[in-house]
């Protein structure tokens, strides 16, 4: 009779005490003593505001059942195809939900459930892997940033794959997943082409010059990452690189000019196939026709491997020397030996002894920006990561170089 008199009044009375009457009866269910033949009554009164005009009203009902497991299961479900309005708290944090429901939610197509089940703390691997495939740029955001979802190191990749163009995507990920060394170099290959591919941007700088910038930021957030990894750990990230077709020419260059030994030891291993342990003992005790065979079989041009073969030289020169470098001495002194080589020899692009013209104006480029970007990070300039942070400068070093690109834009 209670039940039937409410039934009575609501559809009568103002929303506002609906609202109230609502919140009331879903409370009675969950905490009143009530026998068996009461809490069917006010199910069955439950159901009847169901079909309230008012979202208002169903709102109420879900938000008081959303986090209990001892909620009328059958309500949950009719009020999780209700408007998403109604039934985004429930796909949040409702116990009921099973991973088939949440997967039905995602079939829906609304942005509002999809952020709403990202952010849930029982997130399942099939729903992880559905919401990467289905859901919008926000909703993975939310996933990613949900520090209870577990990903893994394939639903990352896949996650940089879809929103490798979005700059604030990238940046979440960065912000809230410790990613392996693979993952750090998709990560940012993805921000020089989010960032190259900039609307305004394009608009004022030339695309040579941008695809440089991007080029180079690309480069040096790729060494800045090998320079804090060991032998190994470099000679994974170059697979990683390689499988990608990152591994260019001015990259192995770039590596070369900074003097950085593992990478380039790991960058020759991996073209030639052969152990870290062989190239090391092949440049690090000086032996040449071990080293030229190795070289030969990275099928690298002939100039680049002739300045492969001088880095490594320099490189065990200072160390026998016991003398300290940063990259720009490295870069300094090697482009030095380089000039050097080319007054010695004319430059004709031939064999292994002869320096292209290209490759070495390519090479004083390169040692310009090395030297650049530690003076700017002794400084203050840019920003230094902490040792193992993970954290990757490929944002500030291609903003300050699109920065500076784009002001002499608007000047000119």
């Amino acid at each position: 009779m209670i039940v039937d008199a409410f039934l009575e009044w609501s559809a009568r009375a103002p929303k506002e005490r609906r609202i109230e009457a609502a919140d009331a009866l879903a409370r009675s269910y969950l905490h009143s003593k009530l026998s068996d033949q009461d809490r069917r009554k006010v199910v069955t009164g439950l159901f009847a505001l169901l079909d309230d005009p008012h979202t208002a009203v169903r709102e109420r009902l879900a938000s008081v059942f959303a986090d209990r497991r001892d909620a009328p299961p059958a309500l949950v479900l009719r009020l999780v195809d209700d408007v998403p309005a109604v039934c985004k708290p429930l796909y949040a944090r409702s116990p009921l939900l099973r991973p088939t429901h949440l997967v039905d939610g995602l079939h829906r197509g609304e942005p509002g459930i999809d952020q709403a089940i990202a952010k849930r703390i029982d997130l399942d691997e099939r729903v992880v892997g559905m919401l990467l495939e289905l859901a919008g740029v926000a909703a993975c955001m939310a996933l990613v940033s949900n520090a209870y979802a577990r990903l893994s190191e394939n639903n990352l990749e896949d996650y940089i794959a879809r929103f490798g163009a979005d700059v604030d995507a990238l940046q979440v990920l960065q912000a809230h997943r410790q990613l392996s060394p693979e993952l750090q170099c998709l990560l940012v290959s993805a921000c020089a082409q989010a960032y190259q591919a900039n609307a305004f941007v394009r608009a004022l700088v030339p695309d040579k010059r941008l695809e440089r910038l991007a080029d180079a930021a690309r480069e040096r957030a790729l060494l800045e990452l090998m320079d804090r990894l060991d032998g190994q750990g470099c000679w994974r990230v170059v697979d990683a690189l390689l499988l990608r077709g990152v591994v260019t020419p001015a990259f192995v260059l770039r590596a070369a000019l900074s003097g950085q030994v593992p990478a380039l030891e790991a960058l020759v291993a991996r073209l030639s196939d052969v152990s870290m342990d062989r190239v090391r003992t092949a440049f690090v005790h000086a032996r040449p026709t071990v080293a030229s065979t190795l070289l030969k079989k990275t099928k690298l041009s002939g100039d680049v491997r002739c300045i492969l073969s001088m880095a490594f030289v320099l490189a065990r020169e200072l160390a026998r020397a016991d003398v300290p470098w940063t990259a720009g001495f490295f870069a300094e002194t090697l482009l030095e030996v380089i000039d050097e080589r080319c007054s010695d020899i004319p430059a004709s692009g031939g064999g292994d002894t002869e320096l292209n013209d290209a490759t070495v104006a390519l090479c004083h480029s390169i040692s310009a920006d090395i030297m650049q970007m530690e003076a700017r990070q002794q400084t203050g300039r840019v920003r230094t990561p902490t040792p193992g942070s993970g954290d990757l400068v490929i944002q500030d070093d291609l903003e300050l170089g699109l920065e500076t690109a784009v002001i002499e834009a608007l000047a000119a």
